[in-house]
């Protein structure tokens, strides 16, 4: 690996729609979004080109193709979904206070179906996980999983086949056993794994169905 640039921001995210040209999302206001188009080797800010309510930050991206990108953020309230449908020349971000109260990553199969996920109350003791599901492009989410256990929230995705999908989830405490959850029909309906003597789980990754990996903080 090579240094290729140094942002004045916090980095969170990051996707790239061909071998040159990407994105990446950040915690720091009010520069919350780069774009580069030499593939890696500079970076612009291109934040003012965000129409509407900007979020604090942009936790998550997601490229359908190289035309139509979704973000979400962020890890805190308020919650927002960003969305370009012209390749990152304009983005509009939609508030998402409605659905959840934060969310921290978004994944789509096409320009229309896609989920997203966060927490029901931001990062307070009573939130809950939760996963967003939406059929026409975000103009409308369903709610398709709320956890029972209050202090946690949904952190990354990753899909190793179009309908085998998972989620970390990060607790507020730690007081109680890591869990993933997993969809085997696409986002319709997500069941919850226990992984004894674990906490705070953040990173997922699956390259099949069955092999994965997950990690969090000390773990």
């Amino acid at each position: 690996w090579s240094r290729q640039a140094v942002l004045p921001a916090y980095l969170r995210s990051v996707v790239f729609v061909n071998d040159s040209r990407g994105f990446i999302g950040t915690l720091t206001q009010p520069n919350m979004l780069y774009e580069t188009r030499d593939a890696g080797r500079s970076y612009q800010d291109i934040s003012d080109r965000i129409e509407g309510p900007r979020p604090w930050g942009i936790c998550g991206l997601w490229a359908v193709n190289d035309d139509v990108i979704y973000g979400a953020g962020w890890f805190a309230a308020p919650a927002h979904i960003v969305k370009s449908t012209d390749g990152g020349q304009t983005w509009t971000s939609t508030p998402m206070d409605a659905y959840a109260g934060s969310l921290i990553d978004v994944y789509f199969w096409d320009e229309q179906r896609g989920i997203a996920v966060g927490g029901t109350n931001g990062l307070e003791a009573d939130g809950r996980a939760l996963v967003l599901l939406t059929e026409d492009g975000g103009e409308t989410w369903t709610t398709q999983y709320v956890s029972a256990d209050p202090g946690e929230w949904s952190w990354k995705i990753s899909f190793p086949t179009p309908t085998t999908g998972y989620v970390s989830v990060e607790e507020l405490d730690g007081g109680f056993p890591a869990k993933v959850l997993k969809t085997t029909d696409a986002g319709v309906t997500w069941t919850e794994l226990s992984i004894p003597n674990s906490d705070h789980l953040q990173a997922i990754g699956f390259i099949t169905e069955d092999t994965g990996w997950a990690s969090g903080r000390g773990t």
